[in-house]
């Protein structure tokens, strides 16, 4: 089955890049841990709200519980670079957790805003999720 993150090419393109990462995004919103395990590689670590470093399988279930739920997730891009087989995607997301999640009981709700940094690497002919670390910006604490 041909996904978003595959490409015609065998060559990692930023369109390719551009099209796995807003999987990335779908999947983080949409809290669905089959979609997030879809794109993710299987030596994914990334930050959890929690503060903790979690791999893939952590977070699936971080997801599938409502842990790391959230009512809105907007992603702004402002960097992507690729070099050899390693895309990197950075920029900034405003998120509204969802209430009961990590992120509401940590930060009292309402949006946050975080920068992020999205790792992928070109594997199978299509990019990969192989880290991701997003922290809240101090400022949206209010």
């Amino acid at each position: 089955m041909k996904t978003l993150a595959h490409s015609a090419s065998t060559e990692p393109t930023e369109e390719a890049l551009r099209a796995a990462d807003h999987m990335q995004l779908k999947a983080g919103s949409s809290g669905d841990p089959d979609a997030m395990a879809a794109i993710q590689h299987p030596n994914y670590l990334g930050n959890a709200p929690n503060n903790r470093v979690v791999d893939g399988e952590a977070v699936r279930s971080l997801m599938a519980s409502g842990a790391i739920a959230s009512d809105s997730l907007d992603r702004t891009i402002e960097r992507i670079a690729i070099t050899a087989n390693v895309g990197v995607v950075m920029g900034r997301e405003t998120i509204v957790a969802t209430s009961g999640s990590i992120s509401a009981e940590m930060f009292s709700g309402g949006p946050l805003e975080r920068r992020f940094t999205n790792v992928y690497v070109w594997s199978d002919a299509r990019w990969r999720l192989l880290a991701r670390h997003a922290n809240v910006i101090h400022s949206s604490l209010g």
